[in-house]
């Protein structure tokens, strides 16, 4: 089951559209990762937490936008690898779309976390 969360600087998102100007993008990555054998599609769990204040170094004004993917079931080192280089790809024509005068940032951390790792409820 995996799951993405990004943190993005308020700046990166168009108005007023906000955070949920993510939703295409989170929804063509879901898609694609269900096309490519990654993740069937109702397995996928995705989020996005907009950061008020962020500093880069000094910089004040620096944008980023931080994408976590922690897996639940265990893949090949490369399947993960190209699990996180679909999203980076995704989030940086996300970004350059919205042709930005400031410095930006992104980046994909990604990390398996077995099921000795997590605890889960569920209704169903």
């Amino acid at each position: 089951m995996p799951h993405l969360v990004i943190e993005v600087t308020r700046e990166l998102l168009p108005q007023p559209g906000g955070a949920k100007s993510l939703l295409p993008v989170l929804g063509d990555i879901h898609s694609e990762f269900s096309h490519l054998g990654f993740a069937r599609l109702e397995d996928m769990k995705s989020r996005v937490v907009v950061q008020d204040a962020a500093l880069a170094g000094g910089d004040e004004e620096a944008q980023f936008i931080v994408a976590t993917l922690t897996t639940t079931q265990d893949r090949p080192h490369t399947m993960q690898r190209a699990m996180a280089d679909l999203i980076r790809s995704r989030l940086h024509q996300f970004i350059e779309s919205q042709q930005l005068a400031s410095s930006w940032q992104c980046c994909v951390f990604f990390r398996h976390v077995g099921t000795e790792g997590y605890i889960k409820s569920q209704s169903r």
